[in-house]
């Protein structure tokens, strides 16, 4: 859910004592060099944005959320590029989670083994 995503993230800043922001360059973008992956994008990073139109209205150009507090349930912006980093990273993780090694940082969940 959206907000339990939300509350985590607030859970995590308030356990930190760092922001949203902090948390996901520490944890995320600085660890696997994605330049372009952040809560706050910058003016060149904002022109990079797709524009979002309202569904019913395809001629209707709108803007994207501001998320405050619930930018953990989807306030992070990224490019391709980095997003296409993102699933390679999480899947050599996961690869070497299921060969019996030492579970990576971005492993998200642990697989049950059936016999």
């Amino acid at each position: 859910s959206n907000l339990g995503f939300g509350l985590l993230g607030y859970i995590f800043e308030r356990a930190s004592g760092k922001s949203y922001e902090e948390l996901v360059q520490t944890y995320v973008s600085l660890k696997l060099g994605l330049k372009n992956t952040t809560t706050k994008p910058t003016g060149d990073q904002k022109a990079l944005v797709a524009t979002p139109y309202r569904k019913e209205n395809r001629a209707y150009e709108t803007k994207p959320f501001k998320m405050g507090k619930l930018v953990s349930a989807g306030g992070i912006f990224s490019s391709v590029s980095e997003l296409s980093n993102l699933m390679v990273n999480q899947m050599a993780a996961y690869q070497s989670y299921s060969n019996g090694k030492e579970a990576g940082p971005l492993v998200l969940t642990k697989q049950k083994k059936h016999f």
